[in-house]
């Protein structure tokens, strides 16, 4: 495989989509990946007066007992001259787990999630079990149409201190720089950018982030964090070529995102 250049890789606010396939990148035997999630947007509110409850809900998905409520907290400014701030805290929807099962979903009346953590058993798999949970969920609380979609893989890649150390910018092509001259080193970064597709039909989000570090620590731990979304511009209607869409732009980001250097001991 050619190594890729600074040239090759998107820059600006543009990332140029890749017409290829899966088959165009590096097929990770050990993939970094912590959580995949695919997020489906849709009007479930009329479900939701009858499963709207912890005990109602469960129904849906009777395997996964172990439920959570999702809160979601609102705030209401007032106007001048009066600048009170209201807070209005209800849920949003609820966490459905399973002791021991890699799989989660989240219920809301915007939607439902459906989350894969680690291990990683592959896109088909995750796909396919992540549209069955949605039909599943919609037909229960007679969904309105699907209006939006985000797919998400959160990836966590450790690189040995000393490596990452001599050669900052050989892991990560958005890899932080300290200010010349001074020898300080980082104690943490947090980097957030939202990228969009040559022909404006996706959205990338690329959250870049080091993990928690100690003084001593022998390893140096990132996270990087890819969201794929279509925009309003793109129709729903098929679903499968969508997803193939969204999945090769998250492939390119990785791969545009963390060098060989990175990548290679997933392989």
């Amino acid at each position: 495989m050619a190594k890729r250049t600074r040239q090759d890789l998107p820059c600006g606010n543009a990332l140029r989509r890749n017409a290829g396939s899966m088959s165009a990148f590096p097929q990770l035997k050990k993939p970094p990946i912590i959580e995949a999630q695919l997020n489906f947007l849709a009007d479930t509110s009329a479900g939701w007066k009858v499963y709207g409850s912890a005990g109602r809900v469960a129904e849906i998905f009777p395997t996964h007992v172990t439920v959570q409520p999702l809160q979601q907290f609102l705030l209401h400014f007032g106007n001048p001259p009066k600048v009170a701030v209201d807070v209005e805290t209800g849920v949003a929807g609820f966490f459905l787990r399973k002791a021991g099962d890699p799989v989660v979903f989240q219920v809301r009346r915007d939607g439902f999630a459906f989350s894969r953590l680690e291990p990683y058993g592959g896109w088909e798999e995750f796909v396919a079990a992540a549209v069955s949970n949605w039909e599943r969920y919609r037909a229960f609380m007679n969904a309105g149409e699907l209006h939006g979609i985000n797919l998400r893989y959160i990836n966590r890649i450790q690189i040995p201190r000393r490596d990452y150390v001599a050669n900052r910018d050989g892991f990560f092509t958005i890899a932080p720089r300290v200010p010349p001259g001074t020898g300080w080193g980082f104690m943490g970064v947090a980097h957030q950018s939202t990228l969009v597709t040559e022909d404006q039909r996706f959205l990338i989000g690329v959250g870049f982030s080091t993990e928690q570090p100690t003084l001593d620590q022998e390893i140096a731990g990132f996270t990087l964090d890819i969201n794929v979304s279509p925009r309003p511009i793109t129709g729903f209607s098929e679903i499968e070529k969508l997803l193939v869409e969204m999945r090769d732009l998250k492939n390119q980001a990785f791969f545009s995102i963390a060098t060989e250097a990175a990548w290679k001991q997933y392989a």
